[in-house]
C-alpha cells in the first residue's frame, strides 16, 4: 500500500485472540508493531521470559492480559486452563512484545518463534528487521533449530532478494554481524527463495517454512 498510495496511509491494528479479545486499539501512519492503547475495562503487564516478573517500559516481556470479557476456561481441559492463567487470573495468549512510556503496546514476535543463543531470549524479527533494512533483500524469514552439541538455537534464515543479484553468504552473515549484538548470528543454513510463505493475513509463516525445507532436506 506504501508503494501504491504513498506514506499518508494510516494503519489500524489492535491486539486480541480467541481466548481475550479487544485487547488493545491504535491508528498510525503506517507504523508496523504498534498496537496502540489498552482498551476499557483491560489489564495488562508485561513478564520477563524467564522469571515472570513485571518488567518496565522499553522491556520485552510476555503480554499478559486480564479483562471484562475474557474466557472462564478451555473446555474439559484443565491442564491448559492452568497453564493460560497466571494465579492473578492474567492470561497468556502467546505474544511477546513491550510497552512505552505513554502506555502504547507493541507487538515483537510469537513465544513459539523465540531464539535463544547464550542464554539470552531473542525474537526472529530483529535479524529479519537487520536485513530487511537492505535495500537488496525483499523479505527475509528466520527460524531455529536446537543444537544438542552446544544448547544454542542454530539460527537459519530464508531471503528474497529485489533483483537477481542474490548476495554470497558470506555477505549475509556479516551484514547481520555489523548490526546486531554477538547473540545475533546467523548460525545456521541460508536459503534463497523466489517467495516466502504468509498467512491470509499477511503473517509470516516460520513454522511452515521451516517444516517444509525440512522435508525437502530430507
Amino acid at each position: 500500500m506504501l508503494q501504491i498510495l504513498g506514506k499518508q496511509v494510516t494503519l489500524a491494528q489492535g491486539l486480541g485472540s480467541t481466548e481475550i479479545p479487544f485487547v488493545s486499539f491504535g491508528i498510525t501512519m503506517f507504523d508496523t508493531g504498534v498496537l496502540g492503547k489498552i482498551h476499557r475495562g483491560v489489564k495488562v503487564y508485561f513478564a520477563d521470559l524467564e522469571t515472570g516478573a513485571k518488567v518496565g517500559p522499553g522491556q520485552h516481556g510476555k503480554i499478559m492480559v486480564q479483562s471484562n470479557w475474557s474466557m472462564l476456561e478451555y473446555l474439559n481441559r484443565p491442564e491448559e486452563t492452568a497453564e493460560f492463567f497466571d494465579k492473578d487470573g492474567f492470561g497468556f495468549i502467546g505474544d511477546v512484545g513491550h510497552y512505552d512510556k505513554e502506555g502504547n503496546i507493541y507487538y515483537d514476535y510469537r513465544q513459539r518463534d523465540l531464539l535463544k543463543v547464550d542464554n539470552y531470549w531473542f525474537g526472529p524479527g530483529e535479524i529479519e528487521s537487520a536485513l530487511e533494512s537492505s535495500q537488496e533483500v525483499e523479505e527475509a524469514i528466520v527460524w531455529g533449530k536446537y543444537d544438542h552439541t552446544t544448547g544454542n538455537d542454530l539460527v537459519n534464515v530464508a531471503l528474497v532478494f529485489t533483483s537477481t543479484q542474490v548476495w554470497p553468504e558470506q555477505r549475509v552473515r556479516d551484514y547481520v554481524a555489523e548490526r546486531l549484538p554477538m547473540t545475533r548470528r546467523i548460525t545456521g543454513r541460508i536459503h534463497v527463495a523466489e517467495e516466502l510463505p504468509h498467512s491470509r493475513q499477511g503473517k509470516k509463516l516460520r513454522k511452515e517454512l521451516k517444516d517444509q525445507l525440512c522435508k525437502m532436506e530430507n
